[in-house]
């Protein structure tokens, strides 16, 4: 005789699936299962989950006829019950979307500058990929297969990681705000070391800047001799810069790690933008930015040089040239001319060594130049050891005269030069 809910729905019959069964994938068995796990079965093209919460058996519907999402569901109300949380219903209607909303929230309650990169990367990439799927049943392997559809798309390793990132913090900060019970095990990128390396020696930079216009070339001179960031420099204004005191003085909302910061400037620097500040005075005296250009009898914020850039580059052989690398640049060079390593991190604004060894670069004339000094310094022990040993031989040979001279009372004949030869 059928009793309640069963009597209802009419369920003789039914095919009825244990969690653990529908985890490990295998069919219905004599054994079913742990105690407390619940169960999922379909009626008709729906699956209901049913699960025993304090002592009294539950049942709920989970509206979706797919099987991996009613498994889904059932796992977090269990693991909520455990945990004693309320029943997590929203959490079948939590989207990848939803969890991206909340890492870009984020970014803008911390005023993070990398906001527009971000929303850049989730509404070219990330949302029209994964955007719909349920946040609760994505799995390493979906991002496998997101990471694998990137790259062959020709994404750099380096870009996968940072979605791939973003992702994951969208998963913390749902399960933070209870959207999911658990965070989905996705496993990050490893990219190995994504360091770049380019620089350039003091002479490739003047054969460089000799090819720029006038306003990309005073941009180009102050990042190679103060380090700058391309997002200071771009964004420094005129009350920032103080000509009479050589310096640069940058409060911690103007710099990358929110730490202020005070720059020194070459006395080439302090010429050139005394210059460029004369011209500022005459044209528009109240425009503030620090690097310009002239456009219609007007000044205009210096930000988009990339043609006059990559033409100078191309130029010396340095395609691919960053206005970054200019900033490894003036750390190699500070370094090399005997700077204390503190001195150019403060400059820099580095705030730890490990990164600033990043900027530190040895190339391969760094190596050249090591073979030479080991070699000369070898040639050198060799001609000092030669030296030493003739000195000895020397020494063995007057002392064997005066042991001649003590002993027989004359000095070895000097040796007679052979017939014909001059002496």
């Amino acid at each position: 005789m059928k009793t309640g809910l069963g009597k209802v729905l009419g369920w003789r019959g039914r095919r009825t699936v244990m969690s653990n069964e529908l985890e490990q994938g295998k069919k219905k068995s004599k054994s079913r299962g742990r105690w407390g796990d619940g169960s999922a079965y379909p009626i008709g093209k729906k699956w209901y989950i049913s699960l025993s919460v304090n002592g009294v058996q539950q049942t709920r519907s989970t509206g979706t006829t797919d099987k991996k999402l009613a498994l889904a569901m059932l796992r977090d109300w269990r693991e909520a019950a455990r945990k004693g949380l309320p029943e997590p219903i929203v959490v079948a209607n939590t989207k990848i979307n939803d969890c991206l909303d909340l890492v870009v929230a984020d970014y803008e309650a911390k005023r993070l500058h990398t906001l527009v990169d971000l929303k850049c990367r989730l509404t070219l990439h990330l949302r029209p990929a994964l955007g719909d799927k349920q946040a609760s049943t994505f799995t390493d392997d979906d991002a496998k297969a997101y990471i694998g559809a990137r790259l062959r798309g020709g994404a750099a390793l380096a870009t996968v990681a940072n979605e791939i990132s973003a992702l994951k913090r969208g998963f913390a900060l749902a399960v933070k705000k209870g959207l999911l019970v658990r965070r989905p095990e996705v496993e990050q990128v490893r990219i190995g070391d994504n360091s770049r390396k380019g620089f350039l020696d003091p002479g490739e930079f003047q054969a460089f800047v000799a090819l720029l216009p006038e306003p990309v070339a005073v941009l180009a001179t102050v990042a190679f001799q103060t380090g700058c960031r391309r997002g200071e420099l771009l964004a420094l204004v005129w009350d920032k810069v103080d000509l009479e005191a050589g310096m640069v003085r940058l409060n911690g909302a103007d710099t990358k790690n929110g730490k202020p910061r005070c720059i020194p400037l070459t006395a080439e620097c302090v010429q050139i933008l005394a210059g460029r500040k004369r011209l500022r005075d005459e044209k528009q005296r109240n425009f503030p930015f620090v690097f310009f250009y002239e456009y219609g009898g007007r000044l205009c914020v210096l930000d988009d040089f990339r043609s006059a850039w990559e033409k100078a580059a191309e130029g010396i052989g340095r395609g691919g040239l960053l206005l970054h690398d200019f900033r490894r640049s003036f750390c190699r060079n500070a370094t090399r001319a005997g700077v204390p390593q503190n001195i150019v991190q403060a400059c820099s604004g580095h705030l730890t060594s490990s990164v600033f060894s990043r900027y530190n670069i040895v190339d391969e004339r760094d190596l050249r130049g090591l073979a030479d000094t080991v070699e000369k310094f070898v040639a050198t022990k060799a001609a000092e050891e030669k030296q030493r040993a003739e000195q000895k031989a020397a020494e063995e040979r007057r002392r064997a005269e005066e042991f001649v001279f003590e002993t027989t009372g004359r000095r070895p004949e000097a040796e007679t030069p052979a017939a014909g030869q001059v002496n």
